[in-house]
């Protein structure tokens, strides 16, 4: 009876047991590094700049409720950024593909609280420097860290 007692702790305790896979990928934790700091637009552009000021140690998912649908997802965040043009200062969440290929930029507070700012084709070109390819540019928008 005690060996059977003893047997069934030792399974509960081991079924139990959880194994902590990383939330983020490598190659998202290696953007999360990149993404980190003050960045400098291309002139060509206007010299726009990004501010990434918070990486989430998990992403957050956002919902809200639709009359018809019910509880519909808006975003999900991994970070914040700032993104300062000459005239607006837009504050946002943004998100990254497992593959830190793509990135999506989704406003933060507002009347646009978590919709679509924009998305683009990410491609990190060292620590220091990333393009932004948007499907209506040809050339990218590339930004060096200050």
């Amino acid at each position: 009876m005690k060996k059977l007692i003893l047997l069934l702790f030792l399974s509960i305790s081991f079924s139990c047991t959880t194994y902590n896979e990383p939330i983020y990928t490598e190659k998202q934790q290696k953007a999360f590094a990149v993404f980190n700091g003050l960045y400098i637009g291309n002139p060509a552009y206007g010299a726009d700049t990004l501010f990434f000021f918070k990486n989430y140690i998990k992403p957050i998912e956002f919902y809200g409720d639709d009359y018809m649908r019910g509880k519909v997802w808006l975003c999900t965040a991994m970070g914040e950024c700032l993104h300062k043009t000459g005239f607006d200062n837009d504050s946002l969440y943004y998100e990254i593909t497992d593959a830190a290929d793509h990135i999506y930029f989704y406003y933060k507070g507002g009347k646009k609280d978590k919709t679509s700012y924009n998305s683009y084709t990410l491609n990190i070109t060292s620590i220091c420097s990333f393009d932004l390819y948007s499907k209506y540019t040809v050339l990218p928008y590339s930004y060096n860290k200050k």
